[in-house]
């Protein structure tokens, strides 16, 4: 499964070679794997080269706590 967020404006995300803007997210998932993958998508529309990795069983707790931020 793989889904894209794009953001209404310009965000910045740092990666190993340093700071980048970035236009959104791809979120993926593997259907024999348990862990959600979330990539930043930069400025030029590419995936760039940094990883989050969140056990599914934690995307619930993960959405009460992004809810706390809004």
């Amino acid at each position: 499964m793989n889904e894209e967020l794009k953001f209404k404006r310009h965000v910045k995300f740092e990666g190993r070679n340093g700071y980048f803007s970035s236009i959104g997210l791809k979120i993926t998932k593997f259907d024999k794997d348990n862990i959600l993958n979330i990539y930043p998508i930069t400025s030029k529309n590419n995936v760039a080269r940094c990883l989050i990795e969140i056990p599914v069983e934690e995307i619930d707790d993960l959405i009460e706590i992004l809810k706390k931020f809004k």
